[in-house]
């Protein structure tokens, strides 16, 4: 399912089109040049800690948009309040307790019922970056998404894993201490029995090499960027036709 890996990262220009969503939220729109007037599928992306508005994030749901010719759409589950971007993460006191999955899905839950309120009753497929990718594990579970990918997801139980009910793919580095060896394998013996998967695990780059490649003159972790993008959008292909 590999698309042709092309160097869009380096060359994409942002639409940057932030649009204020019913409960005030703040939601990144990433548009392809020509896309149906009644698009039949959506991808939802759910940001790392960095949010919604980081120039990484941005640049990935372009990108996503892009190749698969879909609207990319990226709430601010964070509701203001993301990590700032530079150096090591520093979580404000409470930031986690206020940023439960209380938090996050009230803010998800009325995202998706604005797409199905402009776009009707759309195939949403999901992809979720580190702390976002717990949530596509539960979305899939909840029934409420057709798809999902998740890269390098954070903060996740081997039960929200393997209790996705729809086709997951997962991105993962080979040393991640977010996703250790021993998770990745119990997941991938758990899932192999009940749902369409795909474990696609990258050498040699660290955690969040999805969203952000950590030395942008590497070409290994230029290439892990690209590639997990494009097979993302494989995935989305596949199952959201």
């Amino acid at each position: 399912m590999r698309l042709l890996l092309t160097p869009l990262f380096a060359t994409l220009t942002l639409a940057n089109t932030l649009e204020l969503w019913p409960g005030q939220i703040s939601t990144f729109l990433a548009t392809p040049q020509t896309t149906a007037s009644e698009p039949t599928s959506i991808i939802l992306l759910i940001p790392d800690i960095y949010g919604h508005n980081s120039t990484a994030t941005k640049t990935l749901a372009q990108k996503i948009s892009t190749l698969s010719n879909l609207i990319v759409v990226v709430p601010d589950v964070f509701e203001g309040e993301p990590i700032p971007e530079g150096g090591a993460p520093s979580f404000p006191p409470g930031w986690q307790d206020r940023h439960g999955p209380a938090q996050v899905e009230r803010v998800l839950d009325l995202t998706l019922a604005e797409v199905k309120r402009r776009w009707g009753e759309v195939k949403v497929g999901a992809t979720g970056y580190c702390f976002g990718g717990r949530y596509v594990f539960r979305y899939l579970s909840a029934g409420k998404i057709a798809a999902g990918v998740a890269a390098h997801p954070s903060s996740t139980t081997i039960d929200e894993i393997v209790g996705a009910k729809g086709p997951i793919q997962i991105a993962t580095a080979a040393t991640d201490p977010s996703f250790p060896p021993a998770i990745r394998q119990q997941a991938e013996a758990a899932l192999a029995e009940k749902v369409p998967y795909e474990m696609n695990t990258y050498g040699g780059v660290g955690h969040g090499f999805a969203v952000r490649a950590s030395d942008p003159s590497d070409r290994r972790d230029v290439y892990a960027l690209e590639s997990a993008a494009e097979n993302a959008v494989a995935w989305f292909k596949f199952w959201l036709e």
